[in-house]
């Protein structure tokens, strides 16, 4: 009797183990996972912190000051390719994320841009987001003809020459313009362009702007004026600064008094 309770306790003994010895697997469980999780969260957080630091601090140039050109219509890996062939060490993987993370990757403007400094990637971005382009003025005098603007917008630096074989004709075709001669129909001023346009833009620009102001003066005319239409008036304009050789004939024209 006595050897037989001896037995039973043994035997409850060693049913008692495996249930501690599940416990302890449970918790030796849970604490690999917690480890685990731990090392991811510090994984993520060591991986955001490099990008925060490569986001803030400059880039590597090859040289400064640096020039760009970012074409209409480019992707982002396109543009990518334009920075790195300049000499800017950006890298496409990260810079893609910031462009995708700041929702810019399709709002990249095209022009020609220039750098003074080495920038950061945030700089970078901001700078072709925002169109920040090089900018140049061009000229056209006052009492100008239209053989002298032509020669000197064919031969000014920073422009795109389309100009250059086209008749008269085509000009004021390409320009939207209605009249049969270009002599006079651009107003003088100075225009600031974007470094890297057209010529012919420019043109078109001059050309828009003169016939705001005809319209402007053809409102406020003399009624006793001669003249039928704006466009006599500037040709009549005009032959009056050739004749004369004097600047501003026009503004002594019946159209622009009373």
């Amino acid at each position: 009797m006595v050897l037989a309770k001896k037995i039973t306790k043994k035997l409850g003994k060693t049913a008692a183990y495996p249930a501690n010895s599940k416990k302890l697997r449970s918790f030796g469980l849970l604490g690999r996972l917690v480890v685990l999780l731990g090392f991811l969260t510090l994984s993520v957080l060591t991986v955001a912190g490099g990008f925060v630091y490569w986001a803030s601090h400059p880039l590597s140039v090859r040289s400064l000051p640096i020039e760009f050109q970012v074409p209409p219509g480019a992707s982002l890996s396109a543009v990518i390719v334009r920075l790195q062939d300049a000499g800017i060490g950006v890298a496409e993987a990260p810079f893609k994320l910031l462009a995708r993370y700041r929702g810019a990757a399709a709002k990249v403007k095209p022009g020609i841009y220039s750098l003074d400094s080495a920038p950061t990637p945030d700089q970078l971005l901001d700078k072709i987001v925002r169109g920040d382009v090089v900018q140049i003025d061009v000229v056209i005098p006052e009492g100008w003809s239209y053989r002298q603007l032509r020669t000197r917008l064919e031969a000014q630096s920073g422009l795109l020459h389309e100009l250059s074989g086209l008749a008269d004709g085509e000009v004021l075709r390409r320009i939207g313009a209605t009249e049969t001669h270009p002599e006079g129909l651009f107003f003088p001023d100075t225009y600031r362009v974007n470094k890297g346009s057209s010529d012919l833009a420019l043109l078109q620009t001059a050309y828009k702007t003169m016939q705001e102001h005809l319209a402007q003066a053809w409102q406020s005319r003399d009624p006793q004026s001669p003249l039928r239409s704006p466009y006599q008036a500037l040709i009549l304009a005009s032959i009056v600064e050739k004749e004369t050789g004097q600047s501003g004939a026009r503004s002594e024209l019946p159209l622009f008094t009373r």
